[in-house]
C-alpha cells in the first residue's frame, strides 16, 4: 500500500508568546537558548494539535515568526537569536508523534515575519525586509508595532492563495482572532492555539475555532 502523502501547515506564531508560554526566558539567560526553547515549545504544541485533529493524516509544517524584530534598523536579541539557530535548525531532525509531523528546516521553514510572506516590493534599502523599527520605547517600555497586522496579513494572503492544508496562530493575543474569522471565510482550515487563562470570555461563540493547549512556563 503506497504511504499517504504528506499534508501542509503553516505556523504563525507571536513570538513574545511563545517565549513567555515556553518559560524560556525565566530560565536560561543566553538569547540562542531562549529560542531553542521557545522554538521546541512551538514545535510540540502544534504538532499535538495536528495530530489530535488530524485522524491519520501527516503534517510537513514551516513556521512564520512575528515579533518586533528591529528597534529603528538595529535587530532585536530575539531577531539575533533566530539568526543564530537558523542553520542548526535546518540540520537537526524534528520528528513528532511518530514521525508524523516534520518541521521543515533553514529558511523555508524558519521565516520571521518582517518580510512579508506575499509582498514582492517596498523592502526597506539595504535590510532586504518590509518591516522596520517594530519595537519602540515609551517611558522605558516596549511596545511592538506593526506585528499584528503583519500576522494577519500573511494569514489572509497564503490563506487566499492556499498555500497549505492547514493555518495554525500561536498566540494569546485576541486581536489574532478577526484575521482567523477571514482566514475561515475564505474556505481556509484555519485555526489559533492559546493557553485556557488567557481566551476572553467574550469569545465563547469562537471556541471551536481556539484550541487550547497547556502552559510549561510560569
Amino acid at each position: 500500500m503506497a504511504a499517504k502523502p504528506f499534508k501542509s501547515a503553516i505556523g504563525f506564531v507571536d513570538w513574545n508568546t511563545a517565549v513567555i508560554a515556553s518559560g524560556a526566558k525565566v530560565r536560561a539567560k543566553r538569547v540562542e537558548t531562549i529560542t531553542e526553547r521557545a522554538l521546541e515549545h512551538v514545535e510540540r504544541v502544534v504538532a499535538d494539535h495536528l495530530v489530535g485533529s488530524g485522524a491519520d493524516s501527516k503534517f510537513q509544517v514551516r513556521l512564520r515568526l512575528y515579533a518586533g524584530w528591529h528597534s529603528g534598523t538595529t535587530p532585536s536579541d530575539y531577531l539575533q537569536g533566530i539568526a543564530s539557530v537558523t542553520e542548526g535548525y535546518a540540520r537537526r531532525a524534528r520528528l513528532y508523534r511518530e514521525d508524523r509531523v516534520i518541521f521543515l528546516g533553514g529558511h523555508d521553514g524558519l521565516q520571521p515575519g518582517n518580510r512579508l510572506a506575499l509582498v514582492p516590493r517596498r523592502l526597506a534599502p539595504r535590510h532586504d525586509v518590509h518591516l522596520l523599527d517594530t519595537l519602540r520605547y515609551r517611558d522605558g517600555v516596549q511596545h511592538e508595532k506593526m506585528t499584528d497586522t503583519a500576522l494577519a496579513v500573511d494569514l489572509l494572503g497564503l490563506a487566499h492563495r492556499k498555500a497549505a492544508d492547514r493555518y495554525i496562530v500561536v498566540s494569546d493575543d485576541d486581536d489574532m482572532l478577526p484575521g482567523i474569522f477571514a482566514a475561515e471565510a475564505t474556505g481556509a482550515d484555519a485555526r489559533m492555539l492559546s493557553r485556557p487563562d488567557m481566551i476572553s470570555r467574550f469569545m465563547a461563540h469562537a471556541k471551536d475555532l481556539v484550541h487550547t493547549y497547556e502552559s510549561v512556563g510560569t
